[in-house]
Formats: C-alpha cells, structure tokens, sequence
C-alpha cells in the first residue's frame, strides 16, 4: 500500500500506517549545510484580484516561509517566490 491513502467514509483521507511512521522519523534539512533547524520568515508579495479572486482587494500580503537558522539558506520546495524572481 505504498504512496497510497485510506479513505473513510466520509472522505476524508486517513494516511496510511508506512506513511505516519516515515513522517514520525523524517527530519528536514537544509539543503545547503544540513542543519535541520529553521525560522520563520515573510516575503510580502502584491496581491491582484485579477489573479486571486477571492480576495477583497488589491494589496500587499504577507506569505511565511522558514530559513535555516545556520546559514539563513531557504530550500527550494519552502521558498514561497521561488522562480518568481530573475536571477543575475
């Protein structure tokens, strides 16, 4: 039952027992040094109706993410602008 989901029946999905116990032992590190401790940080980012229509109103937001407390390195898959931004 690898990579799968049970369903109750009310639909909601109860994860797996493979997939309680690799979450209970899997700790993140930083892709750069390796160290697995991390803070919080915000990006502000400018919000458009046009692209998020749920919103009441254009504007700034701000979106959290977390960065290594060794080296202040964010991982790709926690960066909340990655590729947003051009590169030099």
């Amino acid at each position: 039952m690898k990579d799968e989901h049970l369903i109750l029946k009310d639909n909601e999905p109860k994860q797996s027992e493979e997939d309680l116990k690799r979450e209970e032992n899997e700790v993140l590190t930083c892709n750069e040094c390796g160290g697995y401790k991390f803070e919080p940080f915000y990006v502000v980012i400018w919000r458009t109706r046009l692209l998020n229509p749920d919103i009441p109103k254009d504007g700034w937001a701000p979106v959290q993410s977390f960065r290594c407390m060794d080296c202040h390195h964010v991982n790709s898959d926690m960066d909340p602008i990655n590729g947003l931004l051009e590169e030099d």
